[in-house]
């Protein structure tokens, strides 16, 4: 059965960052995303739109919106 886990390159390593559902000696078929600059790049333009803005702002208003919710009061 295939999963999906986030994984970090740490040293040349490829390190999981959450626990890997598998049995020691058994095989992983690992997919790179081959267009690595062109996400890259997106990542660098995203981080530029928050240029100039307040982030501890914006983190309140996450918190806040985690808070509320979006279920209906009704359905709590």
């Amino acid at each position: 059965m295939p999963h999906t886990i986030r994984v970090r390159i740490h040293g040349g390593r490829v390190e999981p960052m959450e626990p890997i559902p598998i049995t020691e000696g058994e095989g992983v078929l690992t997919v790179i995303d081959d267009d690595f600059e062109k996400a890259l790049a997106d990542f660098r333009s995203a981080l530029g739109a928050l240029k100039g803005t307040d982030l501890e702002a914006r983190v309140a208003a996450m918190y806040l919106a985690r808070e509320e919710g979006t279920r209906p009061l009704d359905r709590r």
